[in-house]
C-alpha cells in the first residue's frame, strides 16, 4: 500500500513539474508556426520559387508547327 502511495505521489510530482516548465516554455518562446501566411512557396537558393504540384512535373510542351505543309487545290 505504502509501495503504490508513493508511486502516486511521484507521479503527481512529475504532472506538476511539466506543467510549469510548459508555462516557462510558454512566456519564454515565440511560436512562429501560424505568424507569417502562407504564400504557397518555397525558398530555393536564397530564392523563392513557386511550388510545382508533382503530378504536372513530367508536362512537356508540344511544338506543332504545320507552317511547311501546303494545302494542294485538288479540284481541277
Amino acid at each position: 500500500m505504502a509501495e503504490s502511495k508513493r508511486i502516486i505521489m511521484n507521479i503527481v510530482e512529475e504532472l506538476k513539474y511539466r506543467k510549469v516548465i510548459a508555462l516557462i516554455k510558454k512566456e519564454n518562446f515565440i511560436e512562429l508556426d501560424h505568424y507569417f501566411k502562407y504564400s504557397g512557396m518555397q525558398e530555393v537558393n536564397n530564392r523563392l520559387v513557386s511550388l510545382t504540384p508533382t503530378y504536372r512535373d513530367n508536362t512537356f510542351k508540344v511544338i506543332n508547327d504545320m507552317s511547311k505543309y501546303k494545302l494542294k487545290n485538288y479540284r481541277k
